[in-house]
């Protein structure tokens, strides 16, 4: 079927939790998201471990350890990740959306064509009946028996392999190589945007409409080279002006329809002006330090001359320090007897 992502997906949870029983938080995560992703797309998912990752929103080194857990769900074959059961609803929903179809279609011929005049009068002047019920009649007695196929018993029975599934699935291309496409997109975006920012500010993973977004770009002719000379300037000029790195390429979503509607040509890569950043000062530049190491858990420096009293003493046997004149030490400084000063 045409998948849309508002399309309802039926999820009985007594099933889910029967056979899911093993995972833990992040695993049910992981296989919500593959599951939700193939509904929308009504495609298989590709055998592709960066796309995955991107959809699952797992960092590498757990996708590694969770992947064959996952893929069990499925059935890995022929370069994709296919589901019987997803299959089968997805089979499911668009035999019904067709009957629907086809039922008002229907309705509305019985109801507007009737004795080849209007509605279902014989003058061809429209009901005289001003309840609507002779109207609603004709589309409610031609899909009537549909209706009811939109709302599951909780407890469906097992979904069987059939005909029909077989078909879909191999009616339905696989997304590979415009999926690998999309990803690259996704990919020069990261890779800008920590050319500007630096490796610290890099997105931990996709946002999630990452992947549409880099599909809808896709079709309007952008490449990731195209991405990376579009993006380039603007994000230096962000990050000279102390903005903070943008969480998704819907960011610049406007910025790449104005520049396509112009209809000028993209900019050779290195061609597109950068505005040079002022240098910082040195309070700025300890500043942005300290941001990082505070980030990485660790102490922040302070200010040349400052002193740190709140730092350790050195224990290395090399460091000097000026020790603290006992006068001046609570540690060593004993209070008289008798509590007075």
């Amino acid at each position: 079927m045409a998948a849309k992502p508002d399309t309802w997906m039926p999820l009985y949870w007594g099933d889910y939790l029967r056979d899911t029983m093993h995972l833990r938080a992040e695993g049910h995560g992981a296989y919500l998201l593959l599951i939700a992703h193939y509904w929308t797309t009504g495609q298989p998912l590709p055998d592709d471990d960066d796309y995955l990752i991107a959809v699952s929103r797992l960092e590498a080194k757990t996708w590694k350890k969770l992947k064959p857990t996952l893929a069990k769900f499925f059935t890995v074959a022929d370069g994709t990740w296919t589901q019987e059961r997803v299959e089968a609803e997805l089979a499911k929903a668009d035999k019904i959306t067709t009957a629907k179809s086809e039922a008002g279609l229907a309705g509305a011929k019985k109801r507007w064509q009737k004795n080849g005049k209007g509605n279902d009068s014989k003058d061809g002047k429209g009901s005289s009946k001003p309840d609507g019920k002779k109207d609603g009649t004709a589309i409610a007695d031609a899909s009537n028996s549909q209706w009811q196929t939109d709302a599951p018993s909780q407890s469906p029975s097992p979904v069987q392999s059939t005909a029909t599934t077989t078909e879909t699935v191999s009616a339905r291309a696989s997304p590979g190589p415009k999926a690998d496409a999309a990803l690259g997109l996704i990919q020069a975006f990261d890779r800008t945007l920590t050319a500007a920012w630096g490796a610290n500010r890099a997105r931990p993973w996709p946002a999630g409409n990452d992947l549409a977004k880099a599909r809808d770009w896709l079709a309007s002719g952008v490449t990731a080279d195209d991405l990376a000379v579009l993006l380039g300037s603007r994000m230096q000029r962000m990050a000279a002006d102390g903005k903070e790195p943008p969480k998704s390429l819907a960011y610049f979503g406007q910025a790449i329809r104005e520049y396509l509607k112009s209809g000028k040509a993209l900019p050779e890569a290195g061609s597109a002006p950068v505005a040079e950043a002022e240098p910082l000062s040195a309070e700025e530049a300890l500043e942005r330090e300290n941001m990082v190491r505070r980030a990485a858990g660790k102490r922040p420096r302070l200010p040349s001359g400052a002193i740190d009293w709140d730092a350790p003493e050195p224990s290395d046997g090399v460091t000097d320090f000026l020790p603290i004149p006992p006068e001046f030490d609570r540690r060593t400084k004993k209070e008289p007897a008798d509590g007075k000063p």
